[in-house]
Formats: C-alpha cells, structure tokens, sequence
C-alpha cells in the first residue's frame, strides 16, 4: 500500500510541477514564464498551439493589470 501511495504521490508531483506555474502567473518574472510555458508547450506539443507561450505572457500582463501586487504603501492607504 506504500508504494502504491508513494507512486501516486510521485505523479501528482509530475502533474503538480508541469501546471502549477499557470496559477502563479502573477507571482513569476516574464523570463520565468517564458521558459516553463515552453518547456509545458514542449510536453503537450501535440495539444498546444504554437503560439501558447505568447499567449500565457499575454495573460500574465492581463492578471498583473487586474491584479496587481501590492505593496507596503498600497496597504497603508487601505488602513487610514
């Protein structure tokens, strides 16, 4: 039952380390993203188009204008 679990633990990891940069897009650099988009576009190169590493960049921008990080002065002025 331990290896069973230990196996299944092994490919949610796989699974976990191949996405989890598209939920974090807000929290990564461009060149970061750059470079695991392509490397997942690499992965699915038969289900993604060519132009998903564009594409995901484009979205970053788009969570980033949305959703942008916020800093120490952002917080004080929420505070007064």
């Amino acid at each position: 039952m331990i290896s069973d679990l230990t196996k299944r633990k092994i490919a949610y990891d796989k699974i976990y380390n191949q996405f989890y940069f598209l939920f974090n897009l807000g929290n990564l650099k461009s060149d970061d993203i750059e470079k695991k988009a392509d490397h997942f576009q690499n992965i699915y190169c038969d289900d993604i188009e060519k132009d998903f590493v564009q594409e995901v960049l484009q979205l970053s921008f788009i969570v980033n204008s949305i959703f942008p990080k916020s800093d120490e002065s952002n917080k004080d002025k929420l505070n007064t």
